[in-house]
C-alpha cells in the first residue's frame, strides 16, 4: 500500500504527504502559516489513499 503522496514538481512546497502520519493539528497554537493551496487532484488522491488506510 502506497503510504506517501509526493508532491506535484509545478508546487512551491516540496516534499511529501505522509498518509501514515495523520494527525489533528493546533494550527493556532503552532502558529502555521499558508504558504499554498493544494490542486484538486492532489487533494483527491491524499483523501483516496487515507481511505485506503482507514478501511
Amino acid at each position: 500500500m502506497k503510504l506517501e503522496l509526493v508532491l506535484p514538481e509545478k508546487t512551491s512546497t516540496k516534499g511529501s504527504v505522509l498518509i501514515h502520519q495523520m494527525k489533528s493539528l493546533d494550527f493556532q497554537g503552532r502558529q502555521i502559516k499558508l504558504i499554498e493551496r493544494s490542486s484538486e487532484s492532489t487533494v483527491r488522491n491524499v483523501t483516496e489513499l487515507a481511505k485506503a488506510i482507514i478501511q
